[in-house]
């Protein structure tokens, strides 16, 4: 196997093929939740296969609600959300 680690810049096109992209506590700022989900459409629209693993915590810099908001929005983008875990 592999490692590569690339960063994307969020709101545009991812600018390769990646089969998993772990998203490690980037969802704390709500206003960035639709930039994010359109780079990860983009690498979902290029590989259906693909994965996102979203790890996060909850900073108390925004309501919970909205920074949770981000998986309703995906859900609402049609891209399936699942819950792994919970420390």
């Amino acid at each position: 196997g592999s490692l590569r680690v690339r960063a994307l810049d969020w709101g545009t096109p991812a600018p390769e093929r990646f089969d998993v992209v772990l998203v490690a506590d980037a969802i704390y700022k709500p206003d960035a939740h639709a930039a994010l989900l359109d780079t990860l459409a983009s690498v979902f629209d290029e590989n259906a296969d693909a994965a996102a693993i979203v790890a996060f915590a909850l900073h108390g810099n925004a309501p919970d609600a909205d920074v949770l908001g981000f998986f309703d929005a995906a859900a609402a983008r049609g891209l399936g959300c699942a819950k792994a875990d919970e420390c």
